[in-house]
């Protein structure tokens, strides 16, 4: 049985469970069946029906006594015909009940009775007889004596003894039932010790199968814990034609398979640890294992030529390394002669720079005195604009001394010629206007004066009049030439604004230049001290690609891939190029 499959082995353990319980049951049911079916036949067929038919019996001589009593003590002919008819068939059956209770009872002692009652039924029937004879015959009074007095004993005689008989059939009755629980209890006992030894052969069954099948899951369990824990070392010992000697036969063929490629990528991973790129997985990796194949010859083949590239890229740097350092060299020495070159143009810039912050000043200075200049030449066009109209104010004042001038001239001339008029008016008086006379003479006296002063006057009015004239005509033209003066002083000024402006702005991009000429000056310092660490750094680049170049060389490549080193480790034209540059 260890070499039937799972499926097999419970289904013949089911097999066999079911065969052996069914087996015993069956045997147990009919035992206790059998036993019990004899108890019951015995039961129905004996006592029962003894104890039915004594019943019946008890009934049917009820039934004789009232049908034959009713029967002589009716006086109606048909009634008593039907009483008689039902009587005589009550008697047919207390025969037949008779009858068959000889064949039933198996006592002795109740077939004594039986016996009795047969020989009290046939008093009974002779009673009958001898009560129907005298009913039929008219003397009904002699046929009640008969029955009440002989009748009753003998049928109450009858119905003890079978009242006996169905007394002791119901005791047989009962030890038939008694019997027959008894035989059902036995037979209840007997299965239940057949289930308790069928449980028992069950529970060795299961015991052995769930041995069977624990054991071999138990050590393949233990071995995949094992290997889930990275134990290869493990021993699968349970063989078996089953699927669980198929299932310890694949745990040990995979425990070999595992054991096998981990050994050859320890072997692989060993020798790539020892610089040995060239090696080769030289086994067959199955179905999905195939993978790490592929992986482990793409990792060969990527660190030969992540390798290869190092070994190039390291030789490139330290070829580029000496050059950035020539270059850094140079670029210092250089970066030191524009230094000092800035800083002498910074000197030049600084003395350009106070020159034009000096020009700045002396046109901020000539600036402010054009300013102050053209104030006072504002001023002065003002004042000549005040003398203009004081000058036309004279002007204008000296024509109305002209006007009253010759008002006077007028009044003398009138003063005269009244003067005149009254030296005639004075002569044609006589002595009487002799003194009228001499005051006219004194009258064209004083008139000829002022005639004579305000010709004077007129003369002296009209060359004020040209003088002022002529003075007008100077301060006009002295204030067109005042205005021109103001405003070539304005442009000028306009210009020393222009150029002050200018110097500043000129100061200001001196200092923005010279600013920056200090910046570059820091640049350069900068980038000088730049390129000496540039230059230090190329020198440990150098050193570093050289370790990193001994480092690459301990291991071993393959072929292509180190005549692709050698090939490039020539410099190429770009990298001449790029040094030139440099």
């Amino acid at each position: 049985m260890k070499n039937f499959s799972v499926a097999k082995k419970l289904s013949t353990s089911f097999t066999l469970i079911v065969v052996l319980f069914g087996t015993l049951l069956a045997c147990v049911v009919t035992i206790g069946m059998r036993s019990v079916s004899h108890y019951f036949s015995g039961f129905y067929s004996g006592a029962y029906q003894v104890v039915y038919t004594t019943e019946q019996l008890n009934q049917s001589l009820n039934a004789l006594e009232k049908y034959l009593l009713m029967m002589i003590t009716t006086d109606d002919a048909q009634k008593a015909a039907e009483y008689e008819k039902e009587f005589n068939s009550k008697r047919t059956e207390v025969n037949e009940k008779i009858t068959f209770l000889q064949n039933k009872l198996t006592l002795q002692s109740n077939k004594d009775k039986l016996n009795e009652l047969i020989q009290d039924s046939a008093t009974g029937q002779e009673l009958n007889q001898k009560m129907l004879d005298l009913y039929k015959s008219g003397n009904k009074e002699a046929a009640k004596e008969l029955y009440f007095s002989d009748f009753i004993a003998a049928a109450g005689s009858s119905r003890d003894l079978s009242s006996a008989i169905n007394d002791s059939a119901k005791i047989v009755a009962d030890q038939y039932y008694k019997n027959a629980r008894q035989a059902e209890n036995k037979a209840y006992l007997i299965i239940l010790i057949f289930s308790i030894f069928i449980l028992f052969c069950v529970i060795l069954l299961s015991l052995y199968m769930i041995r069977n099948i624990t054991k071999p899951v138990q050590e393949i369990e233990h071995a995949m814990k094992k290997l889930s824990s990275g134990v290869l070392d493990v021993e699968v010992g349970y063989t078996s034609k089953d699927e669980f000697g198929e299932l310890a036969g694949s745990v040990r063929m995979m425990v070999a398979e595992l054991k096998e490629y981990i050994h050859n990528i320890a072997y692989v991973t060993s020798e790539i640890s020892n610089g040995n790129m060239g090696v080769t997985v030289d086994i067959e990796y199955q179905n999905d294992f195939a993978p790490i194949k592929e992986s482990l010859e793409q990792i060969t083949a990527s660190l030969n030529g992540t390798l290869s590239k190092i070994s190039i890229a390291s030789q490139q740097v330290t070829a580029g390394s000496a050059q950035m350092s020539a270059g850094a060299q140079a670029l210092s020495q250089g970066a030191t002669e524009q230094a000092s070159s800035a800083e002498e143009l910074a000197a030049s810039i600084n003395e350009v720079s106070e020159k034009v912050k000096q020009n700045a000043d002396h046109a901020r200075q000539a600036s402010a005195n054009m300013d102050e200049t053209t104030v006072e030449i504002d001023r002065g066009d003002a004042q000549m604009k005040k003398l203009v109209e004081a000058m036309n104010g004279i002007e204008n004042t000296s024509s109305q001394i002209g006007k009253i001038i010759k008002a006077i001239e007028d009044i003398a001339f009138q003063t005269n010629i009244l003067s005149l008029n009254a030296a005639v008016e004075a002569a044609r008086a006589g002595e009487a206007g002799r003194g009228f006379a001499v005051v006219a003479d004194e009258v064209r006296n004083l008139a000829g004066k002022s005639a004579e002063a305000a010709k004077d006057t007129t003369e002296l009015i009209q060359n004020t009049l040209i003088a002022i004239e002529n003075g007008n005509n100077m301060v006009i033209e002295t204030e067109k030439h005042l205005n021109q003066i103001a405003g070539r002083a304005k442009t000028v000024n306009t210009l020393i604004k222009k150029i002050s402006a200018a110097s500043e702005a000129q100061a200001s991009s001196v200092e923005q230049i010279n600013l920056g000429i200090n910046q570059i000056s820091s640049v350069i310092q900068t980038n000088s001290a730049t390129a000496e660490e540039s230059a230090a750094s190329s020198e440990e680049l150098s050193a570093q690609a050289e370790t990193l170049n001994a480092l690459v060389a301990h291991f071993k490549l393959t072929n292509e891939l180190k005549a692709s080193t050698e090939q490039n480790q020539i410099p190429t034209e770009q990298d001449e190029k790029y040094a030139v540059a440099f």
